[in-house]
């Protein structure tokens, strides 16, 4: 998987990892196979995928070396056992509720890599106004649809961001990864959708919001277009 590659390329720990919502337990297991020694934890709110991770690992020989959690988030995981947490797979809005009830994270010393599969403008939010900086954000593409990895660390300091820059990245936007253009077509077209569907339902505030957004989305991609003709 090339997310599970870029989430890895992006760890630098040394003392240990939460692999939080773990599901089959990959990405604990492939550390463990490929030497890392720090502590691994496997946390997942629910039995079922967590016992599918302890015979992921029982399978690949590494049971003995990653502590299984049947927990909601952080909650209860010993903070000095660790210095990244990685949340991938789960919703923007979710990942924010579980670092807001992990207090101890508002600490530069740990480090977040963050994969949201939704809401990626919700959680940017959430981090830029609670003091969290978002150090990296890479785009990967995996079956036909881009996926965003964010690298963050307690600042200490709100870095407000403009709302397209909510839904597309700061970062991403200046920077513009061999991804972004697709990236940029698939929130045009979700934010086209959104705006069609606030416009049929009589939200006329809304949808002007929105549909603010949508043109400076628009905005971007033709300013992109007349780049590339000038060469």
């Amino acid at each position: 998987m090339k997310r599970l590659e870029q989430m890895i390329s992006m760890i630098e720990s040394r003392i240990g990892i939460a692999d939080v919502g773990t599901d089959h337990g990959i990405l604990p297991v492939t550390l463990a196979l490929r030497g890392y020694r720090g502590n691994l934890f496997a946390t997942d709110i629910h039995a079922a995928p967590l016992q599918a991770a302890v015979k992921q690992a029982e399978e690949a020989g590494v049971k003995d070396r990653i502590r299984f959690c049947l927990k909601d988030g952080l909650d209860g995981i010993d903070p000095s056992e660790l210095d990244t947490i990685v949340i991938a797979g789960l919703g923007g809005d979710v990942i924010c509720s579980i670092l807001d009830r992990a207090e101890w994270t508002m600490d530069p010393a740990y480090r977040m890599i963050l994969q949201p599969m939704t809401k990626a403008e919700v959680l940017r939010f959430w981090l830029c106004n609670n003091g969290y900086e978002i150090t990296e954000e890479r785009l990967v593409r995996e079956n036909g649809r881009i996926f965003r990895i964010l690298s963050v660390r307690f600042s200490g300091v709100n870095t407000p961001m403009t709302d397209t820059e909510l839904y597309l990245g700061k970062l991403c936007l200046s920077e513009r990864e061999p991804c972004f253009e697709q990236l940029l077509e698939q929130e045009i077209d979700r934010m086209k959708k959104k705006v069609e569907g606030l416009l049929a339902s009589g939200s006329s505030g809304e949808s002007a919001f929105f549909g603010r957004i949508l043109q400076e989305m628009l905005q971007i991609r033709n300013n992109g277009t007349a780049r590339k003709g000038e060469h």
